[in-house]
């Protein structure tokens, strides 16, 4: 999406956007079965460019409460950063884990490789400190697309964001809480579900190296 709004908007048309990162971190843990609480990752410092209150919320939830295990990937960046996790430690929430500090690279990596969610709720238009504007997804890409896809994993990401094509089928949305709240309750309950989405994971993961094979090789992609 990102190369049709380059080539929409600019007269070089000769557009590749190659990722910046890229490990073989496909993981087969077990699928939940209904059993055990969903593990639900979120990578990326916590700070004001990303929203937590509906997460906070779903982890309160009395029907959610034992369903879902929550983990702030990411040390507070700014005030309200630190607000969300003084609030977590506040609320005494055993099912949800927040750091202060760095997280080595060895933890940060099991985190995300024992997920069955990856998940980050963002704000998809955002002003720069240059004032200018900028859209995730059409004129840049967020970091969590290629960790859905460097690690395989189911994603939940807002719905009005329009991201790289390859994590399409691997990803559920959501606007608001009662969302958030219904997707997770049906995806503790159907590990088929769960199935289905590392599957479109490993799809789009397969795809995307082919594109970028392509690229290097000379061969052309539709």
């Amino acid at each position: 999406r990102m190369k049709a709004y380059g080539e929409a908007h600019c007269r070089n048309k000769a557009f590749y956007f190659v990722p910046f990162g890229w490990g073989e971190e496909v993981d087969e843990k077990d699928l939940p079965a209904g059993g055990r609480p969903l593990s639900v990752v979120v990578p990326g410092t916590v700070s004001a460019r990303r929203r937590y209150e509906g997460l906070l919320r779903a982890a309160q939830d009395e029907l959610l409460r034992a369903k879902i295990n929550v983990v702030l990937l990411g040390r507070p960046e700014d005030d309200y950063g630190r607000a969300v996790v003084a609030k977590v430690k506040e609320l005494g929430l055993s099912n949800i884990m927040v750091f202060e500090d760095y997280i080595p690279k060895e933890q940060y990596h099991a985190c995300l490789k024992g997920a069955d969610f990856i998940m980050s709720d963002f704000k998809v238009g955002f002003q720069t400190r240059y004032g200018q504007t900028e859209i995730y997804g059409q004129t840049k890409e967020t970091g969590v697309s290629f960790i859905l896809l460097s690690y395989a994993k189911p994603g939940i990401l807002p719905a009005n964001f329009m991201g790289m094509e390859e994590i399409e089928n691997q990803v559920l949305r959501f606007s608001t809480y009662e969302d958030l709240k219904i997707l997770f309750l049906k995806a503790w309950a159907d590990p088929g579900l769960m199935e289905r989405l590392r599957q479109a994971g490993r799809s789009g993961r397969k795809a995307l190296a082919l594109k970028v094979d392509n690229i290097f090789t000379g061969e052309r992609v539709s």
